[in-house]
Protein backbone atom coordinates (compact mmCIF):
# COMPACT_ATOMS: atom_id res chain seq x y z
CA UNK A 1 0.00 0.00 0.00
CA UNK A 2 1.70 3.36 -0.75
CA UNK A 3 2.12 5.75 1.98
CA UNK A 4 1.21 9.06 0.16
CA UNK A 5 -0.41 9.67 -3.15
CA UNK A 6 -0.79 12.96 -5.02
CA UNK A 7 -3.06 14.15 -7.30
CA UNK A 8 -3.65 17.16 -9.68
CA UNK A 9 -7.01 17.60 -10.93
CA UNK A 10 -7.07 19.09 -14.27
CA UNK A 11 -9.97 20.13 -16.91
CA UNK A 12 -10.48 16.22 -17.87
CA UNK A 13 -7.72 14.20 -15.76
CA UNK A 14 -6.41 13.16 -13.14
CA UNK A 15 -2.81 12.62 -12.69
CA UNK A 16 -1.77 10.79 -9.74
CA UNK A 17 1.66 9.81 -8.31
CA UNK A 18 2.04 7.14 -5.25
CA UNK A 19 4.98 7.82 -2.64
CA UNK A 20 6.07 5.63 0.01
CA UNK A 21 7.12 6.08 3.32
CA UNK A 22 10.80 6.84 2.61
CA UNK A 23 11.45 8.33 -0.57
CA UNK A 24 10.38 10.92 -2.36
CA UNK A 25 10.51 9.65 -5.77
CA UNK A 26 7.19 8.23 -7.48
CA UNK A 27 6.59 4.72 -6.58
CA UNK A 28 3.60 4.35 -8.98
CA UNK A 29 1.81 6.78 -11.57
CA UNK A 30 -1.68 7.07 -12.98
CA UNK A 31 -3.53 9.32 -15.19
CA UNK A 32 -6.93 9.07 -16.08
CA UNK A 33 -10.15 10.83 -17.64
CA UNK A 34 -12.87 12.21 -15.23
CA UNK A 35 -15.79 14.18 -15.10
CA UNK A 36 -15.39 17.08 -12.15
CA UNK A 37 -19.32 16.88 -11.41
CA UNK A 38 -19.06 13.23 -11.11
CA UNK A 39 -15.85 12.05 -9.78
CA UNK A 40 -16.86 8.63 -8.58
CA UNK A 41 -16.14 6.49 -11.53
CA UNK A 42 -12.34 8.32 -11.94
CA UNK A 43 -11.97 7.43 -7.87
CA UNK A 44 -12.24 3.68 -8.95
CA UNK A 45 -9.94 3.92 -11.53
CA UNK A 46 -7.19 5.12 -9.44
CA UNK A 47 -8.14 2.56 -6.91
CA UNK A 48 -7.85 -0.14 -9.28
CA UNK A 49 -4.60 1.49 -10.74
CA UNK A 50 -2.34 2.32 -7.53
CA UNK A 51 -4.29 0.43 -5.02
CA UNK A 52 -5.27 1.68 -1.68
CA UNK A 53 -4.51 4.94 -0.25
CA UNK A 54 -3.23 5.41 3.07
CA UNK A 55 -3.01 9.46 2.92
CA UNK A 56 -4.10 11.75 -0.13
CA UNK A 57 -2.98 15.27 -1.07
CA UNK A 58 -4.84 17.00 -4.07
CA UNK A 59 -3.86 19.56 -6.01
CA UNK A 60 -6.32 21.88 -7.57
CA UNK A 61 -5.71 22.87 -10.91
CA UNK A 62 -5.72 26.00 -12.85
CA UNK A 63 -8.67 25.00 -14.62
CA UNK A 64 -11.23 25.23 -11.29
CA UNK A 65 -9.08 28.36 -9.66
CA UNK A 66 -10.20 31.95 -9.37
CA UNK A 67 -6.71 33.68 -9.02
CA UNK A 68 -6.20 37.39 -7.75
CA UNK A 69 -3.51 39.27 -6.65
CA UNK A 70 -4.17 40.95 -3.06
CA UNK A 71 -1.90 42.99 -0.87
CA UNK A 72 -1.85 41.83 2.99
CA UNK A 73 -0.51 42.90 5.79
CA UNK A 74 2.58 40.71 6.73
CA UNK A 75 1.11 38.84 9.30
CA UNK A 76 1.37 34.67 9.46
CA UNK A 77 -0.12 33.12 6.77
CA UNK A 78 -3.39 31.66 8.61
CA UNK A 79 -3.97 35.59 9.47
CA UNK A 80 -3.61 36.95 6.36
CA UNK A 81 -5.97 34.05 4.53
CA UNK A 82 -9.09 34.79 7.10
CA UNK A 83 -8.54 38.38 6.25
CA UNK A 84 -9.89 37.50 2.67
CA UNK A 85 -12.29 35.00 3.81
CA UNK A 86 -14.01 37.08 5.48
CA UNK A 87 -15.97 38.41 3.11
CA UNK A 88 -14.20 36.59 -0.57
CA UNK A 89 -16.56 38.53 -2.79
CA UNK A 90 -14.06 41.78 -2.41
CA UNK A 91 -11.46 39.56 -4.17
CA UNK A 92 -13.09 37.22 -6.32
CA UNK A 93 -16.14 37.86 -8.47
CA UNK A 94 -17.48 34.51 -7.60
CA UNK A 95 -21.65 34.37 -6.37
CA UNK A 96 -21.21 31.19 -4.84
CA UNK A 97 -19.62 29.99 -1.35
CA UNK A 98 -15.91 29.85 -2.18
CA UNK A 99 -12.81 28.45 -0.01
CA UNK A 100 -10.00 30.44 -0.51
CA UNK A 101 -6.62 30.16 0.46
CA UNK A 102 -3.06 31.77 -0.38
CA UNK A 103 -0.30 30.81 -2.82
CA UNK A 104 2.73 30.20 0.75
CA UNK A 105 2.57 30.28 3.74
CA UNK A 106 4.85 32.96 4.66
CA UNK A 107 4.78 36.71 3.72
CA UNK A 108 5.67 37.83 0.46
CA UNK A 109 8.99 39.10 -0.18
CA UNK A 110 9.78 42.43 -0.77
CA UNK A 111 8.66 43.35 -4.65
CA UNK A 112 12.11 44.41 -6.33
CA UNK A 113 10.00 44.04 -10.05
CA UNK A 114 7.32 46.03 -11.58
CA UNK A 115 4.05 46.88 -9.78
CA UNK A 116 2.17 43.67 -11.14
CA UNK A 117 4.60 41.66 -8.35
CA UNK A 118 3.35 43.60 -5.35
CA UNK A 119 1.13 41.36 -3.48
CA UNK A 120 0.78 38.16 -3.37
CA UNK A 121 -1.53 35.67 -5.47
CA UNK A 122 -4.60 34.32 -3.83
CA UNK A 123 -7.06 31.50 -4.97
CA UNK A 124 -10.44 30.71 -4.88
CA UNK A 125 -12.66 27.70 -5.80
CA UNK A 126 -16.22 26.99 -5.50
CA UNK A 127 -17.00 24.95 -1.62
CA UNK A 128 -19.02 22.77 -3.18
CA UNK A 129 -16.96 21.21 -6.07
CA UNK A 130 -14.31 20.66 -2.65
CA UNK A 131 -16.74 18.75 -0.55
CA UNK A 132 -17.92 16.75 -4.03
CA UNK A 133 -14.05 16.10 -4.38
CA UNK A 134 -13.32 15.70 -1.09
CA UNK A 135 -16.16 13.16 -0.11
CA UNK A 136 -15.40 11.09 -3.34
CA UNK A 137 -11.95 10.44 -2.62
CA UNK A 138 -12.38 10.04 1.03
CA UNK A 139 -14.06 6.71 -0.02
CA UNK A 140 -10.36 6.01 -0.97
CA UNK A 141 -8.38 6.83 1.85
CA UNK A 142 -8.02 9.86 4.20
CA UNK A 143 -7.66 13.36 2.00
CA UNK A 144 -5.00 15.49 4.42
CA UNK A 145 -4.61 18.28 2.66
CA UNK A 146 -6.44 20.27 -0.62
CA UNK A 147 -4.30 22.68 -2.34
CA UNK A 148 -3.80 25.29 -5.03
CA UNK A 149 -1.85 23.78 -8.34
CA UNK A 150 0.93 26.49 -8.26
CA UNK A 151 1.62 25.84 -4.36
CA UNK A 152 2.19 22.24 -5.21
CA UNK A 153 4.38 23.06 -7.61
CA UNK A 154 6.87 25.33 -5.72
CA UNK A 155 7.26 22.46 -3.13
CA UNK A 156 8.36 19.59 -6.00
CA UNK A 157 10.53 22.24 -7.26
CA UNK A 158 11.67 22.93 -4.36
CA UNK A 159 12.72 19.21 -3.54
CA UNK A 160 13.98 18.46 -7.10
CA UNK A 161 17.12 19.01 -9.06
CA UNK A 162 15.14 21.68 -11.47
CA UNK A 163 15.96 25.31 -10.33
CA UNK A 164 13.33 26.91 -8.80
CA UNK A 165 13.19 30.58 -9.99
CA UNK A 166 11.65 31.12 -13.67
CA UNK A 167 8.17 30.89 -15.03
CA UNK A 168 6.43 27.19 -15.26
CA UNK A 169 3.68 26.52 -17.49
CA UNK A 170 0.83 24.10 -15.80
CA UNK A 171 -2.32 23.03 -17.95
CA UNK A 172 -5.54 25.08 -16.79
CA UNK A 173 -8.47 25.36 -19.24
CA UNK A 174 -8.94 24.62 -22.81
CA UNK A 175 -7.26 26.88 -24.54
CA UNK A 176 -5.40 28.23 -22.34
CA UNK A 177 -2.17 27.76 -20.48
CA UNK A 178 -1.07 28.89 -16.57
CA UNK A 179 2.04 30.22 -16.04
CA UNK A 180 3.38 30.17 -12.89
CA UNK A 181 6.68 32.09 -11.68
CA UNK A 182 8.89 31.02 -8.53
CA UNK A 183 11.40 32.62 -6.73
CA UNK A 184 12.91 31.94 -3.80
CA UNK A 185 10.59 29.02 -2.98
CA UNK A 186 7.70 31.18 -3.65
CA UNK A 187 4.83 31.62 -5.95
CA UNK A 188 5.61 34.92 -6.83
CA UNK A 189 2.82 35.30 -9.70
CA UNK A 190 0.46 33.07 -11.76
CA UNK A 191 -1.78 34.00 -14.87
CA UNK A 192 -3.04 32.71 -17.45
CA UNK A 193 -2.65 33.01 -21.05
CA UNK A 194 -3.75 31.57 -24.33
CA UNK A 195 -2.16 28.80 -25.49
CA UNK A 196 -0.73 30.78 -28.35
CA UNK A 197 0.67 33.21 -26.32
CA UNK A 198 2.68 30.57 -24.07
CA UNK A 199 3.55 28.81 -26.56
CA UNK A 200 6.87 26.44 -27.04
CA UNK A 201 8.35 29.05 -29.00
CA UNK A 202 8.01 31.82 -25.90
CA UNK A 203 11.84 31.44 -24.41
CA UNK A 204 10.79 32.67 -21.17
CA UNK A 205 8.83 29.55 -20.52
CA UNK A 206 10.67 27.01 -18.70
CA UNK A 207 8.99 23.84 -20.58
CA UNK A 208 8.32 21.05 -17.76
CA UNK A 209 9.84 17.55 -18.61
CA UNK A 210 8.29 15.93 -15.92
CA UNK A 211 4.31 16.19 -15.87
CA UNK A 212 3.79 14.43 -12.66
CA UNK A 213 5.93 17.25 -10.97
CA UNK A 214 2.59 19.10 -9.66
CA UNK A 215 1.48 15.70 -8.19
CA UNK A 216 3.92 14.92 -6.49
CA UNK A 217 4.53 17.84 -4.76
CA UNK A 218 0.75 17.38 -3.57
CA UNK A 219 1.97 14.47 -1.86
CA UNK A 220 5.20 15.81 -0.42
CA UNK A 221 2.12 18.17 1.00
CA UNK A 222 0.17 14.93 2.87
CA UNK A 223 3.26 15.73 5.71
CA UNK A 224 1.70 19.22 6.62
CA UNK A 225 1.00 21.67 4.40
CA UNK A 226 0.23 24.92 6.01
CA UNK A 227 -3.16 25.94 6.96
CA UNK A 228 -2.57 29.45 4.69
CA UNK A 229 -2.02 27.08 1.26
CA UNK A 230 -5.34 24.74 2.21
CA UNK A 231 -8.48 24.93 -0.16
CA UNK A 232 -10.47 23.28 2.68
CA UNK A 233 -14.20 24.59 4.38
CA UNK A 234 -13.56 24.77 7.73
CA UNK A 235 -15.42 21.78 8.92
CA UNK A 236 -13.06 19.49 6.80
CA UNK A 237 -9.95 21.43 7.80
CA UNK A 238 -10.54 20.89 11.69
CA UNK A 239 -10.91 16.95 10.72
CA UNK A 240 -7.45 17.16 9.14
CA UNK A 241 -6.10 18.76 11.88
CA UNK A 242 -7.51 16.10 14.36
CA UNK A 243 -6.40 13.26 12.30
CA UNK A 244 -2.88 14.73 12.11
CA UNK A 245 -2.83 15.54 16.02
CA UNK A 246 -3.50 11.87 16.08
CA UNK A 247 -1.02 10.45 14.04
CA UNK A 248 1.75 12.70 15.96
CA UNK A 249 0.36 11.42 18.94
CA UNK A 250 0.57 7.78 17.88
CA UNK A 251 3.78 8.05 16.52
CA UNK A 252 5.04 9.78 20.04
CA UNK A 253 3.78 6.71 21.52
CA UNK A 254 5.34 4.25 19.16
CA UNK A 255 8.77 5.88 19.43
CA UNK A 256 8.36 5.95 23.52
CA UNK A 257 7.43 2.32 23.32
CA UNK A 258 10.10 1.41 21.25
CA UNK A 259 12.86 3.60 23.54
CA UNK A 260 11.50 2.08 26.09
CA UNK A 261 12.22 -1.87 24.81
CA UNK A 262 15.48 -0.96 23.06
CA UNK A 263 16.78 0.19 26.97
CA UNK A 264 15.20 -2.79 28.40
CA UNK A 265 16.59 -5.10 26.10
CA UNK A 266 20.25 -3.46 25.38
CA UNK A 267 23.26 -5.37 26.59
CA UNK A 268 24.97 -2.38 28.20
CA UNK A 269 22.22 -0.94 30.60
CA UNK A 270 24.42 0.21 33.06
CA UNK A 271 26.76 2.15 30.54
CA UNK A 272 23.92 3.74 29.33
CA UNK A 273 22.55 4.79 32.23
CA UNK A 274 26.00 5.95 33.50
CA UNK A 275 26.09 8.25 30.35
CA UNK A 276 22.38 9.63 30.55
CA UNK A 277 23.53 10.38 34.26
CA UNK A 278 26.50 12.53 32.94
CA UNK A 279 24.99 14.36 30.66
CA UNK A 280 22.33 15.42 32.97
CA UNK A 281 24.45 16.28 35.30
CA UNK A 282 26.60 18.26 32.92
CA UNK A 283 23.42 20.16 32.24
CA UNK A 284 23.00 20.54 35.63
CA UNK A 285 26.02 22.42 36.08
CA UNK A 286 25.81 24.50 32.86
CA UNK A 287 22.13 25.60 34.29
CA UNK A 288 24.15 26.19 37.45
CA UNK A 289 26.40 28.29 36.19
CA UNK A 290 24.41 31.22 36.32
CA UNK A 291 23.35 30.67 39.70
CA UNK A 292 27.06 30.05 40.74
CA UNK A 293 28.53 33.02 39.46
CA UNK A 294 25.76 34.92 41.18
CA UNK A 295 26.90 33.80 44.52
CA UNK A 296 29.92 34.58 43.68
CA UNK A 297 29.27 37.88 42.85
CA UNK A 298 27.29 38.09 45.97
CA UNK A 299 30.29 36.73 48.44
CA UNK A 300 32.11 39.66 46.26
CA UNK A 301 29.55 41.92 47.61
CA UNK A 302 29.63 41.23 50.88
CA UNK A 303 33.44 41.07 51.32
CA UNK A 304 33.66 44.88 49.79
CA UNK A 305 30.94 45.59 52.36
CA UNK A 306 32.85 44.00 55.04
CA UNK A 307 36.01 46.04 54.04
CA UNK A 308 33.90 49.46 53.80
CA UNK A 309 32.58 48.77 56.95
CA UNK A 310 35.80 48.28 58.45
CA UNK A 311 36.74 51.22 56.71
CA UNK A 312 34.74 53.71 58.18
CA UNK A 313 34.87 52.47 61.43
CA UNK A 314 38.65 53.19 61.48
CA UNK A 315 38.51 56.77 60.46
CA UNK A 316 37.88 59.84 62.67
CA UNK A 317 34.54 61.34 62.44
CA UNK A 318 34.58 64.74 60.21
CA UNK A 319 31.60 66.37 62.08
CA UNK A 320 33.74 65.38 65.47
CA UNK A 321 36.67 67.28 63.86
CA UNK A 322 34.46 70.50 63.00
CA UNK A 323 33.18 70.56 66.12
CA UNK A 324 36.45 70.56 67.77
CA UNK A 325 37.53 73.58 65.53
CA UNK A 326 34.29 75.34 66.68
CA UNK A 327 34.39 75.47 69.93
CA UNK A 328 38.59 76.04 69.97
CA UNK A 329 38.54 79.35 67.33
CA UNK A 330 38.06 82.47 68.95
CA UNK A 331 35.11 84.54 67.96
CA UNK A 332 36.01 86.69 64.90
CA UNK A 333 38.08 83.68 63.44
CA UNK A 334 36.74 82.68 59.35
CA UNK A 335 38.21 79.48 58.49
CA UNK A 336 38.40 79.93 54.31
CA UNK A 337 39.75 76.06 53.82
CA UNK A 338 39.05 72.96 55.31
CA UNK A 339 41.24 69.71 54.05
CA UNK A 340 41.46 66.35 55.12
CA UNK A 341 43.35 63.18 53.91
CA UNK A 342 42.95 60.40 56.38
CA UNK A 343 43.46 61.80 59.71
CA UNK A 344 45.94 64.52 58.95
CA UNK A 345 43.82 68.01 58.64
CA UNK A 346 44.67 71.31 57.30
CA UNK A 347 42.92 74.60 58.19
CA UNK A 348 43.36 77.84 56.49
CA UNK A 349 41.25 81.02 57.37
CA UNK A 350 41.70 84.72 58.86
CA UNK A 351 41.79 85.86 62.71
CA UNK A 352 42.85 88.86 64.84
CA UNK A 353 45.60 86.84 66.69
CA UNK A 354 47.08 84.44 64.07
CA UNK A 355 49.42 83.32 66.54
CA UNK A 356 47.17 82.03 69.65
CA UNK A 357 45.58 79.95 67.39
CA UNK A 358 47.95 77.23 67.69
CA UNK A 359 48.16 77.11 71.62
CA UNK A 360 44.21 76.77 71.57
CA UNK A 361 44.06 73.81 69.31
CA UNK A 362 46.86 72.27 71.17
CA UNK A 363 45.39 72.40 74.01
CA UNK A 364 42.28 70.05 72.52
CA UNK A 365 42.79 66.63 74.12
CA UNK A 366 40.90 65.82 70.50
CA UNK A 367 44.08 67.72 68.07
CA UNK A 368 47.33 66.06 68.04
CA UNK A 369 50.61 67.49 66.53
CA UNK A 370 49.06 71.10 65.74
CA UNK A 371 51.33 73.34 64.31
CA UNK A 372 51.89 76.46 61.77
CA UNK A 373 52.20 75.45 58.29
CA UNK A 374 53.16 79.38 56.86
CA UNK A 375 54.01 82.40 58.59
CA UNK A 376 51.09 85.01 59.14
CA UNK A 377 50.18 88.22 57.37
CA UNK A 378 48.44 91.42 58.32
CA UNK A 379 46.24 93.22 56.60
CA UNK A 380 42.85 95.51 57.64
CA UNK A 381 39.49 94.29 56.43
CA UNK A 382 36.52 96.89 57.22
CA UNK A 383 38.77 98.85 59.48
CA UNK A 384 39.38 95.98 61.18
CA UNK A 385 43.17 94.08 61.66
CA UNK A 386 43.25 90.52 60.30
CA UNK A 387 45.96 88.09 60.18
CA UNK A 388 45.83 84.60 57.78
CA UNK A 389 46.72 81.47 59.33
CA UNK A 390 47.87 77.97 58.16
CA UNK A 391 47.50 74.86 60.78
CA UNK A 392 47.82 71.76 60.18
CA UNK A 393 46.90 69.07 62.80
CA UNK A 394 45.83 64.84 63.20
CA UNK A 395 42.65 64.27 64.47
CA UNK A 396 42.96 62.04 67.33
CA UNK A 397 40.61 59.12 67.44
CA UNK A 398 39.08 60.27 70.20
CA UNK A 399 37.37 62.83 67.86
CA UNK A 400 35.60 59.62 66.40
Amino acid sequence: MPDRIGLELLADRVRAVALDRRGRAARATADVAWDPAHPDAAVAELRAALGSARRIGIAVGLAFLDVQRVSLPPVKGDARRRMIALDPSRVFPLREPVVVALADDAAPAKPTGTDAERGEPAFAVPRELVRRWTAAFETWGPVESVEPAPTALARALAVGSTPTDGEHRLPAAADEEGVVQVRGGQVVSVRRAPRWVAGDENPALSVAADPWRVARGAALGVDGAPVAVQLLPEDLAHGVSRRRAAAVTRAAALCGLAVGLALAAADRQRQREADALARALRAELQRAAPAESLQARLTAFDAGTSAGAALLASRVDPLAVVAALGERLPEGAAITALRMQGDAWTVEGTARDAAALVPRLAGDPRLADVRALAPSSRYVERGTPVETFSIAFRADGRTR
